[in-house]
């Protein structure tokens, strides 16, 4: 059948053939009129993924509570309360904005109890005394 042109066929089938048309555009159309995802074996994805606003929004709630000075909370204390202030904001969407490099300082993401004064933290100056 792939190598039949369309003129071999008759009449009949070329009005079916002809039915079974579908145009790309008019096709997306469709879909996004019917709120579908496009399908990707005929719609290329895009290279470059996007932000979505909340991402940005916590990121740029993040750094103004970076630039503030010293860390108040834990990272689950941040999320909950960038989640009161973004609205909408998923456990994954903040993540990535704690992940950038240029929004939180690493003192931030280090392990354990943020040090004291002369480079211990206070667990470690209990268990010296």
């Amino acid at each position: 059948m792939s190598a039949a042109k369309f003129d071999d066929y008759s009449d009949i089938i070329k009005v079916t053939l002809t039915l079974l048309v579908v145009q790309r555009d008019r096709f997306a159309n469709y879909c996004q009129a019917n709120g579908w995802r496009l399908p990707a074996f005929w719609f290329p994805r895009r290279t470059t993924p996007t932000l979505s606003s909340q991402v940005r929004d916590a990121r740029r709630w993040l750094k103004d509570q970076a630039d503030a000075g010293k860390k108040a909370m834990s990272k689950n204390g941040y999320m909950k309360a960038c989640q009161q202030q973004v609205p909408g904001l998923s456990g994954r969407q903040f993540i990535m904005a704690w992940d950038d490099d240029k929004v939180i300082p690493k003192s931030w993401k280090t392990a354990g109890r943020p040090l004291r004064r002369g480079g211990i933290n206070a667990v470690d100056a209990l268990i010296s005394r």
